[in-house]
């Protein structure tokens, strides 16, 4: 991906900063920034592919591992809620984790919590002794 330190662009002559100082002209100064913004607009497009060809090949490395994880865990399948809810906790608690070691660090705790919800499912609320 292009930095602008790498590219070492000029966006203003010192002829053109000379005379927009001296002249206080907007126009000028308009016209610098329009070419500005038009070199950045063709930098972001020409980048776009690259990113959409990197975002594609995590997708479908994510896609794959998220398989794998359901088919070692089965019991998971119809606990999509938890699992969703228990992933997203420890990406948040593991911002440099892969997303392979975060569905690894996220089978303990997504057991946990399916047993405690079937516990509590599985028992009468109503019925209770005082």
């Amino acid at each position: 991906m292009l930095i602008a330190e790498e590219i070492k662009m000029e966006f203003i002559t010192k002829e053109e900063w000379a005379k927009i100082r001296a002249e206080d002209s907007t126009t000028l100064l308009n016209e610098v920034l329009t070419r500005f913004f038009n070199k950045s607009v063709e930098t972001s497009l020409r980048s776009m592919p690259e990113l959409i060809s990197r975002l594609v090949k995590k997708s479908v490395v994510m896609e794959r591992l998220t398989k794998e994880f359901f088919d070692k865990n089965p019991t998971f399948s119809n606990q999509r809620e938890i699992v969703n809810k228990t992933i997203t906790e420890i990406e948040l608690k593991n911002p440099g984790a892969t997303y392979e070691e975060i569905l690894r660090l996220s089978t303990g705790e997504i057991n946990k919590k399916i047993a405690v919800t079937s516990s509590v499912k599985s028992s009468n609320l109503y019925d209770f002794k005082e």
